[in-house]
């Protein structure tokens, strides 16, 4: 486990932490009581949960990097975009024409609990491979 005390100690021995990952946008919605079966307004966020530990890596003062993959299509762009400027290091993803990026919707429900739904069938991410790790 990574806490600030060591990830700050580790940034400055030079090292990096690298994490490695499929990238997805959560669709969360905003209106008829987050239900998604409903019609209205969505909330957008970059995740994944490999682009959200790197970028509170590197919000702790830790260099990061990210290894994955991300299609050629707007959310992959939008996703990608959000990582780097966590200060993530992203020269180490390939961009493709094969696939877009995963969604995943999330209904909150009205017990506080939450429902996620997943559309990750051939994603870009998914399709990430051992021989394109760029070492």
């Amino acid at each position: 486990m990574t806490n600030a005390s060591n990830a700050q100690t580790h940034s400055r021995s030079g090292g990096q932490i690298l994490s490695l990952g499929e990238l997805l946008v959560d669709l969360i919605p905003v209106e008829n009581g987050g239900r998604i079966e409903k019609t209205g307004a969505v909330l957008k966020v970059a995740s994944g949960s490999a682009g959200i530990f790197v970028c509170a890596v590197s919000a702790l003062g830790a260099k990061s990097g990210f290894l994955g993959k991300v299609g050629k299509d707007a959310l992959s762009r939008m996703v990608y975009d959000t990582i780097r400027d966590c200060g993530v290091d992203m020269r180490h993803v390939v961009t493709s024409d094969e696939g877009q990026i995963g969604l995943a919707f999330i209904e909150y429900l009205p017990d506080g609990s939450r429902n996620y739904e997943y559309y990750r069938s051939r994603s870009v991410g998914s399709l990430y491979r051992a021989e394109e790790l760029d070492t």
